[in-house]
This record gives C-alpha cells, sequence and structure tokens, in this order.
C-alpha cells in the first residue's frame, strides 16, 4: 500500500514537472505570432500610403484646360508672330470655337490670308497660315511666301495679382488701337446735289489702323494722330495718349464701342462723345488720306 502510494506520488509530481516545462515554450510562441501579425499590418500600411501619395500626385499634375481664344486675344498673338505686318488690312472673324478660331486679312486688291489660331496645350497657340489671291472669284492659295507656315506662340500669362489693380492695368497697356475699332466710321451730315446733278455727302470721319488714328470732315484736311499708348477703362472703353503731327505735342482721345457699326470719340476737351454710326462708303468720296 505504502509502494502504491509512492508510485502515485511520483507519477502525479513527473505529470505537474511536465506541465511547467511546456507552459513556456506556449507562451513563447504566443509572442511570436503576436511580433509578425504587427509586422504584417505595419508592411501593409507602408505598402499602402505611397498609393495615396501617388493618386494625389497624379490629381495635382492633371492638365488644365485654358481659358477660350477670343478674337481680341487672336490678334494680340498675331501681332507677336511673324506675320505682324500683314494685319493692317481689314482684319475679319472667319469662325470661333472655344479652343480654335480664324482670322482673315486683306493684301492688296485681291490677296486675302488666312490664320487659324488652334491651343495646343494649356498655354501655347499654333498659328496655321494660309495665303493666298481671289484673282477669278475663289480662293487660291500661294506658296511662294517667304514666311514660314506654322508658328507657336506662348499665351499671355493670366496669373495677375488681383489685388494690384494699377499693376494689372497697366500690363494691358499697348501702343496699338484696339481691334475693334479698327476699321473706316463715318457720321453723316448731310446729302448734297451738285449741279451736274451727281450727290455728294458731308461727312465727319474716323479711319483707325493698328497704330494711329485719322480724324476729319470730308472736303477738308484730315489729321492723322500717331498712337503712343492705349489702357483699356473696361471692357467697351480705352484711353489713347497721341502725337499730334506738326507740333508733336501729345493729346488723348476716348473711344466707346456700342456695336460693330457704331462707335464712339471724344478728346480731353470735349464733352461728349461724337458718334460715329455707319461703316458704309462716303457718297462720291475718294480722298486718298482716307
Amino acid at each position: 500500500m505504502t509502494k502504491n502510494t509512492s508510485m502515485l506520488l511520483i507519477t502525479i509530481m513527473s505529470a505537474l514537472l511536465l506541465t511547467a516545462c511546456t507552459a513556456p515554450s506556449h507562451s513563447s510562441t504566443s509572442t511570436g505570432n503576436a511580433s509578425h501579425s504587427s509586422k504584417k499590418v505595419s508592411k501593409n500600411h507602408r505598402t499602402t500610403t505611397p498609393a495615396a501619395n501617388s493618386s494625389k500626385q497624379h490629381s495635382t499634375n492633371a492638365p488644365t484646360t485654358g481659358k477660350p481664344l477670343t478674337f481680341d486675344e487672336g490678334m494680340q498673338i498675331l501681332r507677336r508672330s511673324v506675320y505682324k505686318d500683314l494685319l493692317a488690312d481689314s482684319p475679319q472673324l472667319v469662325s470661333n470655337q472655344p479652343q480654335k478660331l480664324v482670322i482673315s486679312t486683306y493684301a492688296g486688291a485681291k490677296g486675302i490670308n488666312y490664320f487659324t489660331l488652334t491651343m495646343t496645350g494649356t498655354n501655347q497657340v499654333q498659328i496655321h497660315a494660309k495665303f493666298g489671291t481671289l484673282d477669278g472669284g475663289k480662293f487660291t492659295q500661294l506658296h511662294d511666301v517667304n514666311l514660314p507656315e506654322y508658328q507657336t506662340i506662348t499665351r499671355a500669362s493670366s496669373n495677375k495679382s488681383a489685388s494690384n489693380t494699377v499693376s494689372k492695368s497697366s500690363a494691358f497697356q499697348t501702343n496699338q488701337v484696339p481691334t475693334k475699332f479698327i476699321g473706316k466710321w463715318k457720321k453723316s451730315d448731310k446729302i448734297f446735289t451738285n449741279s451736274d446733278g451727281k450727290r455728294y455727302e458731308y461727312a465727319q470721319l474716323f479711319h483707325g489702323r493698328p497704330h494711329s488714328i485719322t480724324l476729319g470732315t470730308t472736303y477738308a484736311d484730315l489729321t492723322k494722330y500717331t498712337v503712343l499708348s492705349c489702357k483699356p477703362l473696361g471692357n467697351n472703353d480705352y484711353v489713347l495718349k497721341v502725337e499730334v503731327p506738326l507740333s508733336h505735342e501729345t493729346d488723348t482721345f476716348y473711344l466707346h464701342y456700342y456695336s460693330k457699326d457704331h462707335i464712339g470719340v471724344k478728346t480731353s476737351s470735349s464733352n461728349g462723345f461724337i458718334e460715329y454710326n455707319s461703316k458704309a462708303p462716303v457718297l462720291n468720296y475718294n480722298a486718298t488720306e482716307w
């Protein structure tokens, strides 16, 4: 009995020792698994962070569409191009799309040029020039012109400080007559019939060219003023500083645009605008300076 009891005690003690030996091993395994899991989560986090940054960077670098081209901006671009000397004779808008427009100018009695301006990026405009003639009643392209067929121009920067009005206005100052005032207008005063039965027209005249304006009346001397500077005062108002011929003094003119056939001109000494309200030819008037 005593021997059996002793054997039972030995068996119980052995079982307790075995349990004590295996417990630390299990604890170590659990710690190792937890560490591995932590490393896995940390690795996954580091992997996803650059992906988010990459998406953000792609969004930041995505190209933006520039503002639509207008006739006035198109003329400004052409004046900065190699074709600037071909723009004096009646530039006209032929077609206009948000990112492409076509402008035509005459060249002599039968010549005509077409300039297609196309946006090629956020800040680039490609000019495609076609030089030709209307001789024979249809457009015939000329290829023996000593000018390139294509040229790319960078648009003027629009990143100006909105808080600096003076600086912003100065940036738009130029020495050219605005495109909308280039051409011939009249203010008809009266029409009379001569003794030979021919009818003549008395009218006040305005002729705008890129760098000058001519004013006067029919059958009297006309005065051509050289434009020294032009500054916008709003969407349809401009102030011109001009040089007076002979005396070479400076004077100031104000221009107002009502519509395609209706403009106003005012000097610094006058109270109101003289309104030129027709682009029709003056009846039987062929002054060379006009």
